[in-house]
């Protein structure tokens, strides 16, 4: 009795893997030579905001020279700006950049509600970014080139209000 409830068991869990859909696992990393880009994301915007932003985890240079994260582009968005985020006393200053300078080792920070941290910004978003939703990110960099990323829209862990 117990043998046959195995039998089935195994049955049912072979029937079940084989008509269950594969989902693409979603990579959280990604290399361009001796940078290590970890977990690109986005935070959810609302219908009518014209832009978005792309954080990361982290960029990490691996490499023994400085490198630089020159621009970047994608598709759901009519550009990509370099934006370095400060606090000035009380005031969040943000303001577009040419570069962002990845020293070897640990670079600067990229991760949502940080007081002086980088990001992505998606200026003019053809569609709204919604929780779940993925695209893809082309990063060029001074030395180790161009890389596509696919960026996770998530709601920020860093924070609990959305930048926009």
């Amino acid at each position: 009795m117990v043998l046959r409830s195995l039998v089935r068991l195994a049955l049912f869990v072979s029937i079940l893997a084989i008509f269950t859909p594969v989902m693409p696992a979603f990579a959280h990393s990604f290399n361009a030579a001796d940078i290590k880009i970890n977990h690109p994301y986005a935070t959810p915007t609302s219908v009518g905001v014209r832009n978005g932003a792309v954080y990361f985890r982290s960029i990490h240079n691996n490499g023994k020279k400085a490198d630089r994260l020159l621009s970047a582009r994608t598709d759901i968005a009519d550009r990509i700006e370099l934006h370095h985020m400060l606090m000035d006393g009380t005031v969040m200053r943000m303001r577009e950049v040419a570069s962002i300078l990845l020293p070897p080792g640990d670079g600067p920070s990229f991760r949502n509600g940080q007081t002086d941290a980088y990001h992505l910004m998606l200026i003019n978003l053809k569609t709204p970014l919604k929780e779940g939703d993925r695209f893809n990110v082309w990063l060029k960099f001074e030395n180790s080139g161009e890389k596509e990323v696919t960026v996770k829209v998530q709601k920020s862990k860093e924070t609990s209000h959305e930048h926009h």
